[in-house]
C-alpha cells in the first residue's frame, strides 16, 4: 500500500516498484511464462493496524484488519478504572501520530458522562522530542469549565 499524498508520500516507492516489475518481466530466466502486474485497488489485509481511521470504508474500501480497533481494546479498561476510583480529573499524554491521536480522542469522547462533572486534559506531543521539557502541548480540552 503506497500513499501518493500526505505525510507519508509513497511516490518514490511507486517508481521503484514499477522499475522492479519492468526488470523482472524483461528477463526470461526469472518467472518464465509469467508477467507481473501491479494491480490497482487490490485488497489489503493488515495484521497489526489498529488505528480507528482505517474504519472509514469510503476512504479505505479495500482495507481489512485481523486485529481489533485500538479504541475498543484499550479504552474500556481505562474507563472502568476511572469509574471504579471515582476520578474526576484526568490527564493523558500521547504521541501526535494519527493512531495515538485517534485512540486518545475516542477515549476522551467516551469520558463525557451526562450525570457527573469531569475535567479532561488532552496533550498531544511531537514524536521527535528528546526530553519532557521540550514537549509541545497541542491541545488542552477542558470539560464543564472546571479549573
Amino acid at each position: 500500500m503506497m500513499s501518493m499524498s500526505g505525510e507519508w508520500d509513497g511516490s518514490g516507492c511507486l517508481v521503484a516498484a514499477e522499475l522492479a516489475l519492468e526488470q523482472i518481466n524483461n528477463r526470461t530466466d526469472i518467472l518464465p511464462d509469467y508477467e507481473l502486474i501491479m494491480p490497482w485497488n487490490d485488497t489489503q489485509v493488515l495484521y497489526s493496524a489498529t488505528s480507528n481511521t482505517l474504519t472509514d470504508r469510503v476512504k479505505y474500501p479495500n482495507v481489512y484488519r485481523t486485529v481489533p480497533i485500538a479504541t475498543n481494546t484499550f479504552n474500556s479498561p481505562y474507563i472502568w478504572l476511572l469509574r471504579t476510583y471515582g476520578w474526576k480529573k484526568v490527564g493523558f499524554l500521547s504521541d501526535s501520530d494519527a493512531s495515538f491521536t485517534a485512540v486518545s480522542l475516542e477515549f476522551y469522547l467516551s469520558m463525557f458522562f451526562p450525570s457527573s462533572r469531569h475535567m479532561v486534559y488532552l496533550f498531544l506531543c511531537s514524536s521527535r522530542i528528546s526530553s519532557v521539557s521540550e514537549m509541545q502541548v497541542k491541545i488542552v480540552l477542558k470539560v464543564n469549565g472546571e479549573n
